[in-house]
């Protein structure tokens, strides 16, 4: 066979090593026979080889020459009729694919891939994320195509994971920690962890169920895990409270006696995991962002015979659920936070989602009454967030004295319009 001699030609003349192999480079690139190759620094072998398609090499020590007229040359006389493609195939030793195939192969695989785990998700919804996230590089795409093209199996396990937490979410309407979650569907407590791949899919897949952007702090992180029922930590996620009452579907929760004590309690989500409905005394309930402002507002709660919450800063999982039931009871909600960036983001939060929550104390009066020395400049882009209207004056306000205000200086308002 003449290709087959032509490569041993080839092979044992070390002169046409780089010769063919960037032949063949082009070859792949081209997905043909045609182009040229460019060499430098040629050695003495490589420029006997090459002399005779270009007289210029042994003084230049470097070419540019056709590969079609190589390839002719190479197929003449002694070698007469060789097909020079099946040389270079012969020469691999193996399938000679170029780009264009390999790239299609890797498609074809793909494809397959994801057909096949289509066929494994019974989950319509995780069936539908999943080819929602390809199609439109969204929900999770870069994770994806990321541990795709890492570790497929991973990929494949991950995804079937996350299939069967939906169907079990689906079936099963109690809360349940993300722990035990995790190890119900895979034996794995930490499967699901938060800072591995397998939760950062879990967080995609729930936020794009729940059409909502992917949590970009614990906050959010915290919310997103909410709306699926699932709890993060029982225990110490958790509000201070004063003049709430729990029911469960048995039985009243024990919460009365601290309102005949006057005393506040901290409600953590296993104590109102089971709660159906929390009411407050005359309808109303007073949420501050301050631990210091609720001890100091909660003598005049006590007088006044009103709820009292204090979210702590941000709004954590346990104050959402109590403050939900409070209004599915047809609660008043007011809420008074800190004047700075932060403070006036989660009132807007608040306001967002209790449509009927008033803003108390959120005004110009109270702002300039506030104000100290923190400058908040470098922070003010936050406010480009909030949407509430009520919030708009302030918000001018902020952006022209870039101070913060902080509800601590408005405790005697703060106590003086309680309950009017």
């Amino acid at each position: 066979m003449q290709e087959q001699d032509l490569v041993t030609y080839l092979k044992s003349n070390e002169g046409y090593t780089r010769i063919v192999e960037s032949i063949i480079r082009k070859y792949k690139s081209l997905g043909k026979l045609g182009g040229s190759i460019v060499l430098d620094e040629l050695t003495e072998s490589e420029v006997k080889i090459l002399a005779p398609y270009d007289y210029r090499v042994s003084e230049a020590r470097s070419c540019k020459i056709s590969i079609k007229k190589f390839a002719e040359g190479m197929c003449a006389g002694k070698f007469q009729g060789a097909d020079f493609e099946t040389v270079l195939r012969l020469y691999v030793g193996s399938k000679l694919c170029t780009h264009k195939e390999i790239k299609q192969q890797q498609t074809q695989k793909t494809i397959s891939f994801y057909e096949k785990l289509e066929k494994e998700m019974e989950s319509t919804k995780v069936r539908q994320w999943v080819k929602e996230a390809l199609a439109q590089k969204k929900y999770g795409y870069y994770t994806i195509n990321k541990l795709y093209g890492q570790a497929p199996n991973q990929l494949r396990k991950s995804v079937l994971a996350i299939d069967a937490l939906a169907r079990y979410l689906n079936t099963h309407s109690e809360w349940i920690l993300l722990p035990v979650l995790a190890s119900k569907i895979t034996s794995d407590t930490h499967y699901f962890d938060l800072n591995k791949t397998e939760g950062k899919l879990l967080l995609y897949f729930l936020s794009y169920q729940q059409g909502v952007d992917y949590p970009e702090n614990l906050q959010e992180i915290n919310e997103v895990l909410f709306q699926a029922k699932i709890e993060r930590d029982q225990i110490s996620n958790s509000t201070i409270c004063y003049g709430v009452y729990g029911k469960t579907t048995m039985q009243d929760k024990p919460w009365e006696a601290f309102w005949q004590l006057g005393e506040p309690l901290s409600l953590s989500l296993y104590n109102i995991r089971d709660v159906v409905q929390i009411t407050a005394m005359h309808q109303k309930v007073y949420i501050v962002e301050n631990p210091a402002v609720f001890a100091r507002l909660l003598d005049t709660a006590i007088e006044k015979q009103v709820g009292l919450i204090c979210t702590s800063g941000q709004i954590n999982t346990s104050s959402y659920m109590i403050l939900d039931l409070l209004v599915d009871a047809g609660t008043t909600l007011y809420y008074n936070g800190d004047f700075d960036p932060e403070g006036l983001q989660i009132a807007d939060k608040l306001k967002q989602r209790y449509k009927d929550l008033i803003l108390w104390g959120y005004d110009i009066k109270h702002y300039e009454k506030s104000k100290g020395n923190v400058e908040i400049e470098d922070r003010l882009i936050k406010l480009h967030r909030i949407t509430s209207k009520e919030l708009e004056p302030i918000m001018e306000k902020m952006k022209i004295s870039k101070v913060a205000g902080y509800q601590e200086s408005l405790i005697e308002e703060l106590i003086k319009e309680m309950d009017q």
